[in-house]
C-alpha cells in the first residue's frame, strides 16, 4: 500500500517510527476493509473444501487489495478530495506533497530557468518533462527550449529538450499555459 501511494505522491524523509507506524495504519486499513469476510470463512473452515480459492483470496487480501487501496489514496492526496473534506468541517491538515517543488513540477507550464550565472533557459515543461522527487537531486529536464528574441517565444528546432542540475539553477518562473493548454502558443 505504501509503495502505490508513494508512485502517485512523493514521499517526505521520515525516521524509521513514522515509517512503522505508517505501516501498521495501513494494514489496518486493509485488515478493517476484510475482516468480516475472512472471519466468516475462518468459521466456515472455508480452506478444507476450497484451498485454491483459498490461496487467491488470502493473495487478493493480502497483495493486490492493499496496492490498489495505496493507489487510491494517492489519487485522493493528489487530487485533494481528503484534504478539501477536511478544510470544510474545520480542519486544516498538513498537505500530502513534501515540498513545493513536488507541488509545482506535477503540472505543464511554461518555464524561465535562471541559472547561477544569470542566463537564462525558456522552455515548455509538459508531460514529457521531468522533475526529480529525491530532495537531494532536484533536477529538471524541459522537454522543448526555445530562443527569446523581440519579446518572442521561437522554438528550437534542434532541441530533444534540456537537462538542468540542481547545482545549477538559481530559480524557475512558472507561467500558465495558453491555447487551451496545449504547447505552441
Amino acid at each position: 500500500m505504501s509503495s502505490a501511494y508513494s508512485s502517485i505522491v512523493p514521499s517526505r524523509n521520515s525516521d524509521s517510527q513514522s515509517t512503522l507506524l505508517r505501516f501498521l495504519v495501513f494494514s489496518l486499513l486493509n485488515y478493517v476493509l476484510w475482516w468480516w469476510l475472512l472471519y466468516e470463512l475462518i468459521m466456515q473452515k472455508y480452506w478444507e473444501d476450497h484451498a485454491i480459492s483459498w490461496i487467491l483470496l488470502l493473495f487478493t487480501i493480502l497483495v493486490i487489495s492493499p496496492y490498489v487501496l495505496g493507489l487510491i489514496a494517492g489519487m485522493s492526496t493528489k487530487k485533494e478530495w481528503t484534504r478539501k473534506l477536511l478544510k470544510k468541517v474545520g480542519l486544516n491538515p498538513i498537505h500530502g506533497v513534501p515540498t513545493a517543488w513536488d507541488y509545482v513540477m506535477d503540472r505543464p507550464a511554461w518555464v524561465i530557468i535562471t541559472l547561477k550565472d544569470d542566463s537564462t533557459v525558456y522552455g515548455f515543461y509538459g508531460k514529457n518533462s521531468f522533475a526529480s522527487s529525491i530532495p537531494n537531486e532536484r533536477d529538471i529536464y524541459v522537454e522543448v527550449t526555445y530562443d527569446f528574441e523581440d519579446n518572442k517565444w521561437i522554438p528550437d528546432e534542434r532541441s530533444v529538450g534540456i537537462w538542468i542540475p540542481q547545482s545549477e539553477i538559481k530559480h524557475i518562473e512558472l507561467f500558465n499555459l495558453t491555447n487551451g493548454g496545449e504547447e505552441g502558443g
